[in-house]
């Protein structure tokens, strides 16, 4: 099967955006459930595909064309975001972000140009860094019991999924070290201009984004 091929099937797989599983304000579940859909049914191409963690030190990461978003922009500030991101070298690289506004999938650079701001052009309080973590390694490795979406009265602040918590082996819960962008432990941190290269480099291309 080819790299165009792959990229296809991957697609049609999940495709239309209805189509797969989604709880609002879970976007680490919601991506966790697009590897475990690829690794159901495409197995073979689980290794093109990538959960990306979106968040900064200050955990105020400020995205546009998001579905939640209030302005014309649908700009919202997120304490960390996390999308799925597949990169087919003969295809080039697909995002797929079931909370954004923009088409499902993006291309890369598309979603790049329309959902980020430069670190010129807004506050760098708000700028975002990237952690990517392989599908397979966010399949076996990350647990979320859902403790940071409890009120301290033990009220959910937005109803859960209707699935069943996500748990590895060895812990109850490692979301904060996705999310925490000083933590070297899951996955690599990158700059946004570290991202496109990163990118790049999994497409074999000398093209910058």
């Amino acid at each position: 099967m080819t790299e165009c091929s792959a990229f296809k099937s991957l697609n049609q797989l999940l495709s239309p955006v209805e189509s797969n599983s989604y709880t609002t304000c879970y976007c680490e579940e919601n991506v966790w459930k697009l590897c475990e859909k690829v690794k159901l049914n495409n197995e073979a191409h689980l290794d093109k595909c990538y959960a990306v963690f979106i968040s900064n030190p200050n955990q105020t990461v400020a995205l546009r064309n998001q579905k939640a978003g209030h302005n014309n922009e649908g700009l919202v500030v997120w304490d960390y975001h996390v999308i799925f991101l597949i990169a087919c070298p003969d295809d080039g690289c697909f995002v797929f972000d079931l909370d954004s506004s923009l088409m499902f999938p993006s291309s890369f650079e598309t979603y790049i140009e329309k959902t980020f701001y430069s670190s010129t052009s807004f506050s760098e309080q708000f700028i975002s860094f990237f952690r990517m973590v392989n599908a397979t390694d966010y399949l076996g490795m990350f647990s979320s019991d859902r403790r940071h979406m409890k009120e301290p009265n033990g009220t959910w602040i937005s109803p859960p999924p209707t699935w069943p918590p996500i748990k590895a082996l060895d812990c109850d819960f490692n979301l904060d070290e996705y999310t925490d962008m000083n933590s070297s432990k899951k996955g690599k941190v990158l700059s946004l201009a570290g991202f496109k290269s990163e990118v790049a480099s999994l497409l074999n291309s000398e093209e910058q984004f």
